[in-house]
């Protein structure tokens, strides 16, 4: 059971829910992740990160150790979208080049990292968070409001 004094609960620890863990961390808002694996991802999923989400890394305090990470380097990259893993290409999309000097955001526009990598480095952040309780190996199967107790506050 979920104490009271918990303001969030955050079901998942992708890229989403550890980044909103040490987000609330860093605001000292208490949070509980819970997630049913027991580690973080370890198989491939994306491998890109684009610049926006670095511009929000960078504010977290995590984007050096991403950027450590970038293994894109003066590639030109490109997305494919296939029916299946290897099956027919339905079309492709080049990103802009990393090594392009003239890119006119703060970042580059995107940086290779997996998000095997990604994970690891935002949960190693957000556990150094004091309000954040991370719960590996634990599985949300119902979430119940108790009306009255909400009333009584």
């Amino acid at each position: 059971m979920i104490s009271d004094d918990s303001f969030v609960l955050i079901v998942g620890a992708g890229p989403v829910g550890l980044t909103l863990a040490l987000d609330l961390g860093l605001r000292g808002v208490p949070a509980i992740l819970v997630n049913e694996n027991v580690e973080t991802a370890n198989h491939p999923k994306c491998n890109i990160v684009n610049g926006r989400s670095i511009e929000h890394f960078s504010r977290l305090g995590v984007a050096n150790d991403i950027r450590r990470e970038n293994f894109s380097g003066d590639v030109q990259e490109r997305v494919s979208f296939r029916t299946r893993f290897c099956g027919h290409e339905l079309g492709s999309i080049a990103l802009p080049f990393v090594g392009e000097k003239n890119w006119p955001g703060p970042e580059s526009p995107w940086f290779g990292v997996s998000q095997v990598v990604l994970e690891s480095i935002l949960k190693q952040h957000a556990h150094k968070q004091a309000s954040i309780d991370l719960r590996f190996g634990w599985r949300a199967t119902d979430i119940t409001i108790d009306e009255e107790a909400h009333t009584r506050r």
